[in-house]
Formats: C-alpha cells, structure tokens, sequence
C-alpha cells in the first residue's frame, strides 16, 4: 500500500479562501489546513511527551496537576506499551516492533490534532490507548487471518470489523479476547495435566462438585489464591490469584481483576468467599457490600453494552482518519463499511447499566446526618484537630529522635490528648477523644459509631461535607475532588456561588472553569470550615507542593504523619463510606448497604429538581450541572429516570401545551409544527373542531396512550436575538432513543 490512493498535490491545491484579500489570520488558517492534510513527517516529539520515544512506558502532561517533585514526574497520563499478548508474547518484543510503532504514532497524531482538527481530552486520549491496545491483542488471537507481526494493522476487513464489534456488543473486549474460556483452559491444564474438555467450557460456571474440589485442592497446595500483605503465606484472601492467572492464561493481569463475568465464574473454586446470593469482593473495607454489588447470577450472565461498542467504533473511526499518515500499516478506510458494521452489532447490545437512583428517604437520611456534623460539630472539630496537630508538630520539631512523628505518636500523643480542653460542642454530642488514629485491633464498626477517634471523626467529617457539596450542586467526582482552595464566589447581596471545573468541557489538557453556580448558606460554610482546615494544615506541615496546598481537601496522611495526603475521587469515596457506615442505615435484603458516590447524588440532585419541576426547571438544571444545552440533560434524563415513568409526564406537558394551544392556535415563534399536528389527530380521532368540545378525561387519555408508543418530547434550546438561550419543547412522532448520550 502507498499514498497513490491519493492525490495530495490536488486535495491541497483545492483548498481555497472565499475572499480574494484575506487577513494574515486566515492566511495562517489556510496554511494550517494544508499542513495537516499532509502526511505527517515531523519529529516524533512534543511537549507532553515526558519520556523517550521507545520507552516501554509513555510518561505524559496531564494538564496543570502534573509536577515534578524530587526529581520526578508526578500525576502524569501514563501508557503501558509493554502489555501481555497470546502465547507468553509482549508487545515490545521485537517480532512486533511494526505493530508497536504504529500505535505508538497512532497515539501520538490522535493527541497532536491530526485526527479531528484539535486535541482531545486526556480522558478522551486515554480511552483511545486503551481501546487500540485491546484491538492489538485481539489481532493477535486473529494471527492466522491477519498476521499483525508482519502486516500491523492493515489486513484487517469488513467480515472481520462486523465479527469484531458484533463479539463486543455480546461480550465486551473480554468476551471479544475470550478471558473466560482461556483462564479456564490454562487452570484446567495446570491441574489436570490435559487438555479442557469442551463441555466444561460450555458452562464456565457449573463445573462438578468433584472437578472444582480437585482444582481447589490444587490452589491450596500451589500457592493459587492470593495472600494479605503482610501475611506471608499462612493467610490466604481465598481469591485465586490473578497473577497466576495471568501466567497460565498469558492475559494482562489487570484485565482480570474487573471482569464480572470471570469473577462469577472463579467462585466456584473460592470457598471462603462464598456467599447464598452475593459475588463479595475478598477485601472489603465496608460494614456491608454496596448496593452495586451484583448477584452471583448477575454477574455470571454480564454482556457487552452500547457504550462497548460506541468506545471500539470510535477508536476505528479515529483510525481510519489517520490512514492517510501510515497508509501502509492501517487499513484502507475505502475498502471498510464501519457505520454498517457498527448498526449490526449495537443490535445485539443490551442498555447500559443505570447509575442506581438513590432512594429519596435514604438521600435525606443521609443529607440530615451530613447537615448535623456540619452545623454541630464542624467548626469545633476543626479548631480541636488543628490544636492537636499545632502541638504533636512542636514536640516533632524538637525530637531527636530518628523517626520524631513516629515517637510523638507512641509516646506524647495520649498527653497531649488529656491535656487539650475539647469543645463544648464535641462534648455535648458524646465525643470522647482519647487516639487519633484508628487502633491496630482491627475494624469495629460499632465502636466507629460509639467512639470514633478523632481521625476517624474527621475522616466521617469530610464525608459529611462531600455529601453537603454534592447533594446540594450536582457535581462529576472529578470536579468535587479537584476544588480548589479560593472556589467560593460570593455576591453583594451576600449569596454564596461555587466555581469549579467543568469535566466534560475540556480542550487538550484544560478545562473549563463554571464561572460559579449557586449553593446554599450551608454549603458555603462547610467549604469554609474546611478551607481552614485546608490553611492550617498546610502551614503546620510547611507544605511546598502547591498543587496540594491550592487544592480545597488537604488532609493527614494517617499512615506518614506529617504529610498530606493525595485526595482524588477514590480518597472522597472512602471517607463517604466512613460515613454512611457511622449512619449505620439498614442494609438490604441481600445484606447490601447504601454508600453514596458522588455522580449518584449528581443523578438524584437532578431528577428530583426535574420531578418538582417538571418542564419548567428543565435550562435551569441544565444550566447549574454544567451541560451545554438542554437536549443533553434530557438525554441523561431519559436514560436515567427511574421505572420508566418518562412517558407519563411528557404526557403530562403535552396536555398543557395542547389545552393553551386549544384557545390561542398559536406556537411560540412557530417553534412546533408537532404540536399543531398532534392537536389535529385528537381532533380527528373525536371529530371535533375544538377540544372543549370532549370530556378532559377522554382526551387526555388519548394522550397519555399516544406517549406510550407514537409520540415523545425532545426539548431544546435556541440562541435568541440577544444572546440569551430559551427552552423550546417539540413533539416528535416515533419512539424516543434512550441512552442516547453520556452524562
């Protein structure tokens, strides 16, 4: 394959400017345009790329929170290139150095611009990798049709694109690599000294009662299941290793530890993790498992989804755009149908999962404890921890011991302790403080709840006003997680706003800021509160990173006293789940307890202001959770309101809409001509010429049984003549697409 596909001189001497004197900007567009039509052939370099071109492991910018600290880069965007392939194979191997070089610069002009015009985002940067690396291994188990060793990625073809994106929208990527079957194979193999036998394979997770004793036996004896830190191998987690796995199955061993349907299926050789209902994970920091942990059941039939096959055909997509850069390692786009081969598989998809609806009585259980720590205990707890760190910080500065923070806990701690006079508000709800951090006698929820330490107070603390900020200003993980320290706007009117970023309206690696939205008094004074924890925390560590030290949650490292600790959305997440397990609300039916996540309260935040609100609040809850127009919001909406109810209240609105167009017969600006035609088919159905001619009920009925099936709303937004944005309603014939866009 060559660039004789194409005529670049002729594509490039066609590209001209509608104007015949056009300014230096536009001369520069055009030139611009022309360089990137060409084939690349510049230096493999740019700024965001940290570390050498070969390297086995790609060091990336990934926007401002990347640093350097002792000499090395921190909070970078990183990409494994040296991934495990069939056949105990490496993709930095030399028998595929081809194949590594082209994903290497498929990555490399897919982040430069040369793809879509401009940069993506990181997240978006980052899928793509991942996506191309997963369609490398797959090439690899084609060998035999596609030899990816010698030819890259160039013979791949029509039937094997439909067999491809068809086997995700089933499987997914681990489906489509056959995890499952090939985990099974080596473990069988391993065991048995033979070969799987086909009918075993056929039902991956009913194995015999004796065939699954002999393999557990065989774990037992070989050091098959995995062991807790620490433990030597005395204590085994009773989950059988990954990394063993990985060996026998030559598979990437983080592959294995997310797959459901392979986890469902290994339990069967996982006695101390069985369970009469529940897939348990083997390390559970929680009282309880979460309420997003799946049946046995459920987790043994998991397919492939839309959003699969939408992430696969959009890395394709992308491949295709860059061909013209490798047109002799990457498949000509002309000889490949990908819309047809996409619109076959998605088919075969089921929906994508819903983020669960927080209960309503659970969400303000939850918002009413957060609130009391706030209000009662939060400006007190903060002063009493700043106090206790102010004086362990002075006997630190002044030990001579080697490891000074270690010796002040074990020795000073407990005076220190008694000796500091505690708030009168800390006193009157029961706290007594006599450790700071959580005792080695293990987990005791019970005494969490009776007798926290004061850690584990700020710990449940933190958690409070995580729930206070989300419940409050629909917000993404990443958003809360990132706040900086200065994010409070406040107005003369002394009303308090909230500016943040904005996680899915990026370019390249930044991100757009909110300008403020508004919250609630009581937010603002949770963020203040800890704003001065933030301040006095920084100062008594004397903290250099400023990266830290700018960021809103800046919090002890309890297991380096002395330090910070880095605070992203998983860090928000455990102490969320410190808690909800101090609550203590009642678990489920399966033993299963709510812990809240950030983008669920976001959800519930949302589709209760849409559920009060109705059509009316519609711009503004699009407005306040940052989505760029109205369609968007109703897209998550419909996707995610719970038992299917959407119909019924489009129902609801079109009746409103139809009875003020019923006396006027006229639409705004003649915004929809659905509307009008709507109105027509009630009409015709009763042979009437008025709708005040038919009972409301009988009328009404017709509506709601036409939103069932015929009809849907489709809101959206227009720009008007003064550059403000109005909320418009159109009625649509059909059924609507749900799922249609992500959140």
């Amino acid at each position: 394959m060559n660039t004789e596909f194409f005529d670049f001189e002729q594509l490039l001497g066609s590209l001209r400017l509608a104007t015949d004197q056009p300014s230096e900007l536009q001369l520069q567009h055009l030139l611009w345009t022309r360089q990137r039509a060409k084939p690349y052939n510049g230096h493999w370099q740019a700024p965001w790329l940290l570390s050498d071109w070969t390297a086995p492991k790609w060091q990336t910018t990934a926007g401002s929170k990347t640093r350097q600290k002792n000499g090395q880069w921190v909070d970078t965007a990183n990409v494994n290139w040296a991934i495990q392939l069939p056949e105990n194979s490496c993709l930095t191997d030399t028998r595929y150095a081809t194949l590594l070089e082209t994903c290497r610069r498929l990555s490399f002009l897919y982040r430069q611009g040369y793809a879509e015009g401009k940069p993506p985002s990181i997240a978006s940067w980052k899928t793509f990798n991942q996506q191309l690396l997963c369609l490398c291994h797959w090439m690899v188990l084609e060998h035999s049709r596609y030899h990816p060793d010698t030819y890259s990625l160039s013979l791949l073809d029509q039937a094997g694109l439909v067999r491809l994106l068809r086997a995700i929208a089933t499987g997914d990527w681990n489906g489509t690599h056959g995890l499952v079957e090939r985990c099974l194979s080596g473990l069988y193999q391993a065991v048995f000294r033979e070969p799987c036998p086909a009918k075993l394979l056929a039902e991956p997770g009913n194995w015999p009662q004796n065939t699954c004793q002999a393999v557990i036996d065989w774990l037992e004896a070989n050091q098959g299941y995995s062991y807790r830190q620490g433990s030597g191998n005395t204590d085994h987690t009773g989950l059988v290793s990954r990394v063993l796995l990985g060996r026998l199955a030559s598979v990437q061993v983080n592959s294995l530890k997310k797959h459901q349907r392979l986890n469902a299926v290994l339990r069967q050789f996982e006695p101390k993790l069985a369970h009469p209902t529940l897939l348990i994970r083997s390390r559970q920091s929680t009282e309880y498992p979460s309420q997003s942990t799946p049946t046995q059941q459920e987790a043994l039939y998991t397919t492939g989804s839309k959003t699969s096959v939408e992430q696969a055909s959009t890395m394709l997509r992308l491949i295709l755009m860059l061909y013209r850069h490798q047109p002799e390692h990457l498949p000509p786009p002309m000889t490949l149908n990908l819309p047809a081969a996409v619109l076959s598989a998605v088919k075969l998809a089921t929906r994508d999962n819903h983020t669960p609806f927080i209960p309503v009585d659970t969400g303000l259980q939850y918002l009413n404890h957060a609130l009391r720590w706030v209000v009662l205990y939060g400006d007190a707890l903060v002063d009493y921890y700043l106090a206790i760190m102010s004086q362990l910080r002075a006997k630190a500065d002044t030990s001579v011991a080697l490891r000074p923070w270690k010796k002040v806990m074990n020795y000073d701690l407990p005076k220190v302790l008694s000796q500091t006079p505690q708030p009168q508000a800390l006193k009157e709800a029961g706290f007594i403080f006599t450790q700071l951090g959580t005792p080695k006698t293990g987990r005791d929820f019970d005494r969490l709840r009776s007798q926290p330490t004061l850690h584990e107070a700020l710990e449940i603390y933190i958690g409070a006003v995580t729930v206070v900020i989300a419940l409050m200003k629909p917000s993404r993980d990443c958003e809360v997680a990132n706040l900086p320290r200065f994010c409070l706007l406040r107005t003369c009117g002394g009303h308090y706003w909230l500016d943040s970023d904005l996680a899915k309206r990026t370019k390249s690696e930044r991100r757009t800021r909110t300008g403020g939205k508004p919250i609630p008094v009581i937010t603002a004074r949770a963020i203040q509160q800890v704003r001065k924890l933030n301040r006095g925390l920084s100062k008594l560590f004397g903290e250099d990173d400023n990266h830290l030290r700018f960021k809103l949650f800046y919090l002890p490292n309890p297991n380096k006293w002395g330090t910070a600790k880095k605070i992203d959305a998983g860090s928000l997440n455990s102490y969320l789940d410190k808690f909800c397990d101090y609550v203590g609300l009642p678990p489920d039916e399966h033993g299963r307890r709510w812990y809240l996540r950030i983008h669920q309260m976001r959800k519930w935040f949302l589709l209760l202001l849409f559920w009060s609100g109705r059509y009316d609040v519609l711009d503004a809850a699009s407005w306040i959770a940052g989505h760029t127009d109205v369609d968007h919001l109703y897209a998550y909406i419909e996707r995610e309101f719970p038992g299917g109810k959407i119909g019924q209240l489009e129902a609801e609105c079109a009746i409103d809409l139809l009875a003020e167009y019923d006396s006027t017969q006229v639409t705004i600006d003649g915004e929809d001509e659905g509307l009008a035609e709507l109105y027509q088919r009630v009409l015709r159905q009763f042979r009437v010429k008025a709708l005040n001619m038919v009972p409301e009920r009988e009328w009404q009925a017709l509506v709601e049984d036409l939103f069932e099936h015929d009809y849907h709303l489709a809101p959206y937004s227009i720009t008007t003549d003064d550059g403000h944005k109005r909320l418009c309603i159109a009625i649509r014939q059909g059924g609507r697409k749900t799922g249609r866009l992500n959140d």
